[in-house]
């Protein structure tokens, strides 16, 4: 899962400039879809250009009030600029993963340290965070004040009350994080391994139509790449062992050895982020504003699951490798990419529970359809198809959320794999409703059997569950998005209940 809350482009000296242009509010209704017009870069940079003119003069009327401190006057222009702000990042975001277009990813991801270049300008900035300190909420609603008091926390959080040293090595050490993190996800999106077999009787015990699917070249050897619809039944279905196992190893050194680097240079950075905001580890800081409280916490639940689940776990390995004994009695062990193929077997055997024949149910048009269907039973709203919405790649699809006669929301499903996008399953953020002035957006970014002719896109179970969960999210976002402050809107909930509405769907 991947959430993307992020504020975002808008440069730090354009944000602290002292004249910024007319000071206007977010331009009316952003209703509209997000990605109108199909842009290049030229015109996506100019898009967020608009933005950061828009957020620059919410931030200029916040910090330049000279009477009292008020709702109006304080934290609405404040919510203004996070308006505008979390709009051209959590876009940029997505775009950085999706958009066939090399050039346009590299936009998206300038764009995307622009974003982050700025959020720590402004979490540490004290003009900022003392005129939300001097600001009286009170008497304001349940909201307002939780949203007020979660500013003032992350603000802290963020070092504003450190000294303008340790500011400028958190500045540094930020941007670093953002670029190492880039990197990192950059090197699992672009390294898509191969390998090949020599003839499709390798392919023993595979699906019929995922055999169709892959042609013997003009030497007859064929070609499996790690991307999901490709490796997940070979891992499920293939009875050559050699086959699982070359799989599996290329699937799991994706960016291998690339990441390496990458990895250590990320976790000792974040350290010495931790250190110059005052706490022990980086896993202190990531849970002082979470509802655990703290690595202890954390900890001592994850050794409490590991604990509970051992006995069951041993008896399923167990399990497991008595099917393999009834193969090969010499065996000792089941191998990691071995527990899927086994754990099939062991369903069929004894439990005549065969998962070849239930994928011809789970055709993706039938389970995107039944899930539409069973979601908009259940919270009695209506999915449109936007058949005319501009889209970043053809295979994506728009539909409307409406309740009742009421346009509520809009959301994208980029569910097949495809060269350079993001290769796991996640909900992305594109836009967060606020009350009367802007509908919510979404996407669903999957990698799915289907979406070449002649695959029917016959799925796993395990596919129907992360679509199912993965929309949960989606749901969260379009549903939260009625409230009157974009800060608190959306998915914006305490990071460790995020996952709480797409694990009950």
């Amino acid at each position: 899962m991947k959430l993307i809350v992020r504020l975002a482009a808008l440069g730090a000296a354009a944000l602290l400039a002292t004249s910024a242009g007319p000071a206007t509010a977010p331009s009316g209704s952003n209703d509209a879809p997000f990605w109108s017009g199909t842009p290049g870069p030229a015109e996506f940079v100019s898009t967020q250009d608009a933005r950061l003119d828009r957020a620059r003069a919410a931030i200029t009327r916040m910090t330049g009030v000279t009477k009292a401190r008020t709702i109006a006057n304080t934290l609405r222009p404040y919510d203004d600029a996070v308006i505008e702000l979390q709009m051209a990042g959590s876009q940029a975001g997505l775009i950085e993963e999706v958009h066939p277009d090399s050039a346009m990813r590299a936009t998206a991801e300038a764009v995307s340290r622009t974003v982050s270049a700025v959020q720590t300008e402004l979490s540490l900035n004290r003009a900022i965070y003392d005129a939300l300190t001097a600001l009286d909420v009170s008497k304001a609603d349940a909201t307002t004040q939780h949203y007020v008091q979660r500013l003032l926390r992350d603000f802290r959080l963020a070092g504003v009350d450190r000294d303008e040293a340790a500011r400028a090595k958190i500045t540094e050490l930020r941007k670093q994080i953002v670029e190492t993190g880039q990197d990192f996800g950059r090197n699992i999106r672009t390294d898509v391994r191969k390998v090949t077999v020599a003839s499709a009787a390798e392919l023993d015990g595979l699906p019929a139509d995922y055999i169709a699917r892959h042609k013997p070249a003009a030497d007859g050897t064929i070609t499996i790449t790690t991307d999901n619809p490709d490796a997940r039944p070979v891992f499920d279905y293939a009875n050559n062992p050699d086959l699982r196992r070359r799989l599996y190893l290329e699937y799991q050194n994706r960016a291998y050895p690339q990441n390496m680097a990458v990895l250590d240079s990320l976790i000792a950075r974040r350290h010495r982020l931790a250190l110059l905001l005052g706490f022990p580890s980086y896993a202190e800081y990531i849970t002082a504003d979470k509802m655990v409280g703290s690595a202890r916490n954390a900890s001592e639940f994850i050794d409490k699951i590991v604990e509970v689940s051992k006995p069951i776990g041993a008896r399923d390995y167990q399990t497991l490798l008595a099917a393999k004994q009834k193969q090969d009695p010499k065996a000792a062990g089941v191998e990691q990419w071995e527990s899927a193929y086994w754990s099939e077997r062991v369903r069929k055997a004894d439990y005549d529970f065969d998962g070849q024949k239930v994928r011809p149910y789970f055709a993706y048009p039938r389970v995107k359809q039944g899930i539409l269907d069973l979601t908009s039973t259940l919270f009695g709203v209506t999915f449109k198809p936007a058949k005319d919405a501009p889209v970043w790649d053809p295979s994506v699809e728009c539909y409307e959320l409406w309740d009742q006669s009421k346009l509520a929301g809009r959301f994208y499903l980029d569910m097949h794999p495809r060269a350079n996008k993001y290769k796991h399953a996640a909900h992305f953020g594109v836009r967060v409703g606020v009350a009367g002035r802007q509908i919510p957006e979404a996407a669903l970014v999957c990698n799915f059997p289907g979406g070449e002719t002649g695959d029917p896109g016959l799925m796993e179970h395990g596919d129907v569950e992360t679509f199912l969960h993965e929309f949960g999210h989606l749901l969260h976002n379009l549903f939260a998005g009625r409230g009157e402050w974009a800060g608190v809107g959306g998915i914006r909930t305490e990071r460790d209940f995020a996952e709480a509405p797409s694990q009950m769907l």
